[in-house]
Formats: C-alpha cells, sequence, structure tokens
C-alpha cells in the first residue's frame, strides 16, 4: 500500500486507485469547470439526451432539476447519504459488493478483485 503523506494528515491508497502515470490527465489540458452540468427534464427529450451524454463524456456526472421528487424526499435522501458516508469505513464495508441481488450495496467498479475491509477513505481535510 502506498502512502503519501500531507502535513499530520496521511492518506493511504491502494495501487487500484492510482493511476499509471501515461493515463494521467496533463492539468494544462483540462478545463476548469464552474458549475456542475444542469440538465432541465422538461426540455425536448433529443436535447435532454444529447446534454445527458455530453455530460457523461465531458464531466462524468450532472445534477438535473424538473425531475418530479418532491423536495422533501431529496432532502431526505441527501441526510440519509451524507449520515452513510460519515460512518466509519468498517462499518461501510459490508455494503461493497458486486452482487446485483443484494437490496442494499455499494459497487465500485474500478475496483476489482479487492475485499471491502481493505478499502480506506481518505480523511475530509485531504479533499
Amino acid at each position: 500500500m502506498k502512502t503519501k503523506t500531507l502535513g499530520s494528515n496521511q492518506l493511504s491508497l491502494t495501487p487500484n486507485y492510482i493511476l499509471r502515470q501515461d493515463k494521467r490527465p496533463t492539468l494544462s489540458e483540462t478545463s476548469t469547470l464552474t458549475s456542475v452540468p444542469i440538465i432541465d427534464l422538461l426540455e425536448p427529450s433529443a436535447l435532454v439526451v444529447e446534454k445527458i451524454s455530453k455530460a457523461c463524456e465531458e464531466y462524468g456526472f450532472f445534477q438535473i432539476f424538473n425531475h418530479g421528487v418532491p423536495q422533501e424526499l431529496c432532502d431526505r435522501m441527501m441526510a440519509i447519504i451524507t449520515e452513510f458516508f460519515e460512518l466509519p469505513p468498517n462499518k461501510k464495508a459490508p455494503f461493497f459488493t458486486t452482487d446485483h441481488t443484494k437490496e442494499v450495496k455499494l459497487i465500485n467498479y474500478y475496483v476489482k478483485d479487492v475485499k471491502p475491509s481493505s478499502l480506506t477513505q481518505p480523511s475530509k481535510s485531504v479533499l
């Protein structure tokens, strides 16, 4: 396991999380993002599909609105997600799986053949 020290904080990463040098982005070639791509689901379907495709290809994520999900439900979901991800790694580890039949699961398609107990989380101060 490789360790990078930042002040008094340590960030431990398995090699699965470290890109080979030739695969790393060149910072001079990356664009800055002033906001998350936002997609309005009330726009024509063809435009929505085009915007989602572009957001996925260029940024890897996006935010949608006019989706019809009540704000109260969105707020509850965000609170629960935040609470879950603030748990210590050993409490989250049982939820890492590739078994799609499980009712509750965390799936990381970038990590192959790694036991959930070996995964570590970076500290918030490093992020």
